[in-house]
């Protein structure tokens, strides 16, 4: 069977529509993009796509119904996701208040990653609660996993709460939130005949942590069922 095989290189105008058309064969749960990366030797990353071909590969992926991710840690390749119309932005490290409010007009939603940038900085506290928070924007639920083990996603929703975030709305960007950043309103995120859901009954003044590990394990469990 052929499948994707994880990153590809992809270049111009070109390349791209060969790519997004490969890809949307063979992918019916999104397309992730590689915005920025370091250039030869440098150590801050810089955009790797024009404006213009984030667009196209928008445009061509949307064609088959298929949604695209972002990965962007630069100012300029956010900017430009945005622009393009991807749904979601993960990491997002360059994010500064204007872009922001632009992801709330383009309705694009940031994937939180704060656990794997240091829950300690300052610097990235104030990027969450002072910026992603008051901006008002879906924030879905990430953790970048794999710097820390597999099956313990739910510090990152302990660690939003943490920063000011209320708990019923970390549990949503890992749940009903996730369901609109992936575009999986008629699969996930809801208590609904048909779709892959479950309950998860608590006390009110439930720790974050478990009710998170709770709903990862869910996640983990139900991922086997869900579309290849």
């Amino acid at each position: 069977m052929d499948r994707a095989q994880g990153a590809e290189e992809a270049d111009g105008i070109d390349g791209l529509t060969r790519w997004c058309v490969s890809k949307s064969a063979k992918v019916q749960t999104g397309s992730r993009c590689m915005l920025d990366y370091r250039w030869a030797q440098e150590v801050a990353a810089h955009a790797t796509f024009t404006l213009d071909e984030l667009k196209l590969a928008v445009e061509v992926a949307g064609s088959a119904g298929i949604p695209v991710a972002a990965h962007a840690t630069s100012t300029e390749g956010a900017r430009r996701a945005i622009l393009a119309g991807v749904e979601t932005i993960e990491h997002g490290d360059g994010l500064t208040p204007e872009l922001f409010r632009l992801m709330k007009q383009h309705n694009t939603g940031p994937v939180s990653n704060v656990v794997r940038r240091g829950c300690e900085r300052r610097a990235i506290r104030n990027w969450f609660s002072n910026r992603a928070l008051e901006a008002g924007v879906t924030i879905a639920s990430g953790s970048d996993v794999g710097v820390f083990a597999h099956g313990d996603n739910a510090r990152e929703i302990e660690a939003m709460v943490n920063w000011g975030m209320p708990i019923i709305d970390a549990l949503r960007s890992a749940t009903s939130s996730m369901r609109a950043c992936c575009t999986w309103e008629d699969k996930i995120g809801q208590v609904k005949t048909g779709l892959f859901a479950d309950l998860i009954a608590g006390r009110r003044r439930a720790n974050a942590r478990r009710l998170g590990f709770a709903a990862s394990a869910f996640c983990n469990e139900r991922r086997r069922g869900l579309p290849k």
